[in-house]
């Protein structure tokens, strides 16, 4: 079976050159050599065992000769693993504050406001257009978040952002009745004499 074991040195005294040399002396392993900025220098190569174990030993056995050091982290998986993780993609999901707010169930400006509690995540990155977040970290924050007890996320937004038919109903009921006076200009109307002397004939 074929195994895929890389080693991690440490950066100490590995430049570009060191790392071609590496691959240079270990091209019938099909060594590759790089960096993993500030982190470590890797060492990959290809050797045939009957389990992982074995295959650490003997990619050790390998490059110890050609590296003249000791690795600091060995890791070991079989060839189609190996190719399954290259076919991912290595890139985060990115999420802006609309989607966390969608995510966590609140608003938009509650998310603002979460920036400055304690352990929420910080923005991988500040674009003109607002902060995004890896999506991996908010949904980790999403399961550790003490939201109010006996708030559901479904009522949150309700309960933080009235709606517009509630503020104009409210207004409504908190306005005093006014009352109208109607004034009138017209002169008082002067008394029917003729429907007055008509019935005084008729009494007499």
């Amino acid at each position: 079976m074929i195994w895929v074991v890389t080693l991690r040195y440490d950066l100490t005294d590995i430049d570009g050159t060191t790392l071609g040399a590496w691959e240079d002396a270990l091209a019938e392993v099909d060594a590759s050599a790089g960096r993993i900025p500030d982190i470590a220098a890797t060492l990959t190569v290809y050797v045939e065992a009957d389990g992982a174990v074995e295959a650490v030993g003997v990619a050790a056995s390998v490059a110890e000769p050609v590296t003249r050091r000791s690795p600091m982290a060995v890791e070991a998986v079989d060839e189609q693993t190996h190719l399954d993780q290259a076919d991912q993609p290595n890139l985060p999901q990115l999420v802006s504050a609309a989607e966390v707010a969608d995510h966590l169930g609140i608003s938009r400006q509650r998310v603002h406001q979460l920036q400055s509690t304690a352990g929420f995540p910080e923005p991988l990155y500040r674009l003109r257009t607002g902060p995004v977040w890896d999506a991996r970290a908010i949904e980790a924050f999403a399961t550790r978040w003490d939201r109010r007890p006996g708030r559901r996320a479904s009522d949150t937004r309700d309960e933080e952002i009235p709606r517009v038919s509630e503020l104009r109903t409210s207004a409504v009921r908190s306005t005093p009745p006014r009352r109208f006076v109607t004034e009138t200009t017209s002169p008082p109307r002067e008394p029917n004499s003729t429907g007055a002397a008509a019935r005084r004939a008729r009494k007499s």
